[in-house]
């Protein structure tokens, strides 16, 4: 049996709530009219479900990635000797 990350879709069923008040209230949206009450639910729900944001996703729907790229000239081999030696 696959156990299956939980997704926002699964946090907004628990707590009673649209995917859009779950995504406010999880990215912490400022001007979002959420009650206090609401967002505690949404909360609670996330934790009872272990839901964490999935970063790849967060990445493509934010523009950014947050990810930096190594370019190397020598093969994995002359990085681990000179590692090594210095």
């Amino acid at each position: 049996m696959q156990i299956h990350r939980p997704k926002g879709k699964d946090v907004a069923a628990l707590a009673g709530v649209s995917m859009t008040t779950v995504s406010f209230v999880l990215n912490d949206r400022a001007g979002a009219n959420i009650s206090p009450e609401t967002r505690k639910r949404v909360l609670a729900a996330a934790a009872e479900l272990g839901y964490q944001p999935h970063a790849s996703a967060r990445g493509l729907a934010g523009g950014r990635s947050h990810t930096i790229g190594l370019v190397l000239r020598q093969s994995p081999g002359q990085v681990a000797y000179d590692a090594l030696r210095g």
